[in-house]
């Protein structure tokens, strides 16, 4: 079993914590045994009297008081080794307090020359810029995806209404052998209403353009 040496502040310190313990220990004894011998006095006084011996009653109240003032003074002592004990704990706490104190100021200054050398000023506008630069992407990326998925919405759903056009196209087209009329319609009607057709269909075309216009400022 390896030998470890202790500091010798340490044994200093646990060496006199122990004298003072043993000391109020001892003084606690002879405190216990003076107040026993008070009270025997005092009972012996009381007898004295009920005998009618007064100035026995008085010699035993003078030692009485004597045993009295020196337990006083065994009390003052053994408040003052408690003190000390006190303040020896409380020194030691101070000292344990003071060196972590010490090594955490260390710590911190390491650190603080380490900030101070890093530039944070500067790493925090550089930081944010980088910021920027990659919202600024995903925005661009973001519309992006729009526009191509609003590009495939216009393109279907011109798709359906050229399918209605050449539908209604064709059922007004189909003739009739002996009047002369496309369905229930006369020639001259089917022509309005193909340059009707044609008319909206330019229409449709132009509003085509002017969304795409629109779509390419937004």
């Amino acid at each position: 079993m390896p030998f470890f040496k202790k500091n010798k502040n340490s044994t200093d310190k646990e060496t006199t914590l122990l004298d003072l313990k043993v000391a109020i220990k001892k003084i606690d004894n002879s405190i216990k045994k003076k107040e026993n011998g008070i009270d025997g006095l005092k009972r012996k006084a009381m007898v004295a009297l009920s005998n009618k011996r007064e100035s026995l009653a008085r010699t035993v109240l003078a030692k009485k008081l004597k045993q009295e003032k020196s337990v006083e003074k065994l009390y003052n002592i053994q408040r003052k080794l408690s003190e000390q004990i006190d303040a020896i704990q409380e020194a030691e706490t101070m000292q344990v307090a003071t060196k972590a104190l010490s090594s955490a100021v260390g710590v911190l200054n390491r650190y603080a020359k380490v900030i101070e050398e890093l530039n944070v000023q500067e790493i925090i506008a550089e930081s944010e810029e980088s910021m920027a630069i990659i919202e600024d992407a995903s925005d661009m990326m973001a519309d992006d995806t729009m526009d191509m998925l609003i590009e495939d919405e216009i393109s279907s759903e011109l798709e359906e209404l050229q399918a209605e056009v050449a539908l209604e196209m064709g059922t007004q087209l189909t003739l009739a052998p002996e009047t002369g009329e496309v369905g229930n319609k006369s020639v001259a009607e089917v022509n309005r209403s193909d340059s009707m057709v044609e008319s909206d269909s330019d229409e449709v075309k132009k509003e085509l353009e002017r969304l795409k216009k629109e779509l390419d400022l937004a």
